[in-house]
Formats: structure tokens, C-alpha cells, sequence
């Protein structure tokens, strides 16, 4: 991948971050020292965006926005 498409990436999904709850910048931000590559760090926000989605629509969280889901959802799921 060209640095650029990878530059990119990350732009992009730093640009998506702002969306989630904090702990999902932690674990991004760990992945990231991880080396894992910018594709696969924004195809992550998109499963972590359809799954919180799947909390709201389903009830399991009293959150009305995904960024405002507590960690302690997550437990019970």
C-alpha cells in the first residue's frame, strides 16, 4: 500500500474516533502499537459502529448515542 493510501487511512480513521466511547480510542490506539495496518484499524471502527448500533436497536444499552455506551454495557452483552 502507498504511504499515501496508508496516511490516508489513518486520517480517516482518526477523523471516525471521535464517534465511540473512550475505551475504543484506548483499544485503537493499542492496536495501533501493535502494528496493525491502517486498513485494518478503520475497518474496525466500521464493526465496532455496527455492533454498537446493535446495542442501541436491540435495548441493551440505555445509551441513545454510540460514543455515550458505558464499558459496563459491554458486560452484560
Amino acid at each position: 500500500m502507498s504511504v499515501r493510501k496508508e496516511r490516508d487511512m489513518y486520517l480517516l480513521t482518526t477523523q471516525r474516533l471521535p464517534l465511540f466511547p473512550w475505551y475504543v480510542e484506548k483499544y485503537m490506539d493499542r492496536m495501533q502499537y501493535k502494528e496493525c495496518s491502517p486498513t485494518t484499524l478503520l475497518e474496525y471502527t466500521y464493526d465496532f459502529e455496527a455492533f454498537f448500533k446493535w446495542l442501541i436497536t436491540e435495548c441493551l444499552t440505555s445509551a441513545k448515542e454510540i460514543k455515550d455506551i458505558p464499558l459496563e454495557d459491554l458486560g452484560r452483552v
